[in-house]
């Protein structure tokens, strides 16, 4: 059984690992594995997955913390018609935090053009 850790909310799996898994099941369990994962995995569409050796990685996560930033200033203006609460704020910012830690540390990975 896979043993997620604290900071693990999602796994990825590329597809032909995914394949060459189920090609080693036995035939008579694959079927109801194969149901099990599709009854719980995202959709596609629904996330993007973007790895350590991408050139453009840390830009990106710069930019999604810098986001995550400037939103949580606009909440801070007077009159805002949804302001965020302290504890929404503080998650924000710890995120904003470590997604800016995770490009800092990005920056020095062997870069590629994704795949």
């Amino acid at each position: 059984m896979i043993e997620p850790q604290l900071d693990d909310k999602y796994i990825a799996i590329k597809a032909d690992a995914f394949a060459g898994l189920m090609q080693a099941l036995p035939q008579e369990y694959r079927r109801d594995v194969e149901a099990a994962i599709k009854s719980i995995a995202l959709p596609a569409n629904s996330f993007f997955v973007l790895r350590d050796g991408d050139v453009f990685g840390p830009a990106a996560l710069f930019g999604y913390a810098h986001v995550i930033q400037s939103n949580l200033e606009i909440s801070r203006l007077p009159d805002r018609p949804t302001p965020l609460t302290d504890e929404e704020a503080a998650r924000l910012t710890d995120l904003a935090d470590s997604i800016t830690s995770l490009a800092l540390s990005w920056q020095a990975s062997t870069k590629k053009i994704p795949d």
